[in-house]
């Protein structure tokens, strides 16, 4: 067992080669044993890619700690390893896609997933409008492979179908507008997620194939400052997964705005995405907003308020 290859056997390969539930407890309480005690005796030399991989860790969310002591909890917040979602507070824009495998067996190893997230700012509304649409890929085959890994207790379900509980974690301020999965608008359950709110919706993703969600809402207050220069911050959570997620953000910006920082994002997302963008207010930006922006605006305050 290696670094490179304990993923696929601890996540994987035992189930498939393992029948006992007892055996399979037993490997991992060797493989733990083992590696907690090659860590802690004989003489070890800590290299900065040492801490490095151990940081790579904790940004994706492998890694968790936590207390009931009030001060060693504090300790891990402070450290970013208790993993909370109120570490986005200082966003202005909030955004994690999490799902939850509903079908009691092992087939997330096979989920893939493809977040993208396009912005629309309008900063004289202070509001930016989100467009989210994920595709969601099951490489799992239908066949071949254990019940415990393919198969579920579940009723209904056939083999290699990967049901997950897929969630959108938005701020508390957004405002739904549309929700899709294959096409279907469909309305889902919310909660509370600390200082955020979730959309939820079970979704069935067969095997061998993928499955779209769409998402678009609108973030009011989503801008620092006010007056002709304006601050829109977003964050992007990441879940961890078997198979790190693909993202691509792309932020729109208003017409004729001056505009300073990232608006694009392209990249595995293994930790947190901080993309911040500075609008200033230009001459060109004024003449626009009472020309075209402001009644657009107006327009589809309007159309949302009749339908």
């Amino acid at each position: 067992i290696t670094p490179d290859n304990v993923s696929r056997i601890a996540q994987h390969d035992v189930y498939t080669r393992i029948a006992s539930d007892d055996d399979r407890q037993e490997f991992f309480t060797q493989l733990v044993r083992t590696t907690f005690d090659q860590l802690v005796t004989g003489n070890r030399q800590f290299r900065p890619e040492t801490f490095g991989s151990t940081d790579a860790a904790v940004g994706a969310g492998h890694f968790r700690m936590f207390s009931i002591h009030r001060d060693d909890q504090a300790a891990f917040v402070s450290l970013g390893l208790d993993g909370g979602v109120d570490r986005a507070r200082s966003a202005t824009d909030v955004l994690s896609v999490v799902s939850q495998n509903a079908t009691g067996n092992k087939i997330d190893w096979f989920l893939r997933r493809n977040i993208r997230y396009e912005v629309d700012l309008e900063p004289d509304g202070s509001v930016a409008y989100g467009d989210l649409q994920v595709e969601l890929t099951n490489d799992a085959p239908s066949s071949g492979l254990p019940d415990y890994v393919i198969g579920s207790p579940v009723q209904g379900i056939r083999p290699g179908t990967s049901r997950q509980i897929a969630m959108v974690v938005r701020p508390m301020s957004d405002r739904l507008v549309t929700f899709r999965v294959a096409g279907e608008d469909i309305s889902p359950l919310r909660a509370q997620e600390g200082s955020l709110q979730a959309y939820r919706k079970q979704i069935d993703v067969a095997a061998q194939s993928r499955t779209g969600v769409r998402f678009e809402s609108a973030v009011p207050a989503a801008f620092f400052g006010s007056g002709r220069e304006l601050i829109y911050r977003l964050r992007v959570l990441p879940q961890p997964v078997a198979r790190p997620d693909r993202l691509d953000v792309v932020i729109q910006p208003p017409r004729g705005w001056r505009v300073t920082g990232d608006t694009r994002f392209t990249g595995t997302l293994d930790r947190d995405v901080v993309l911040e963008v500075t609008l200033t207010k230009t001459l060109r930006a004024t003449i626009v907003d009472y020309a075209w922006s402001r009644p657009w605006r107006l327009a589809r305050q309007l159309i949302g308020s009749i339908f």
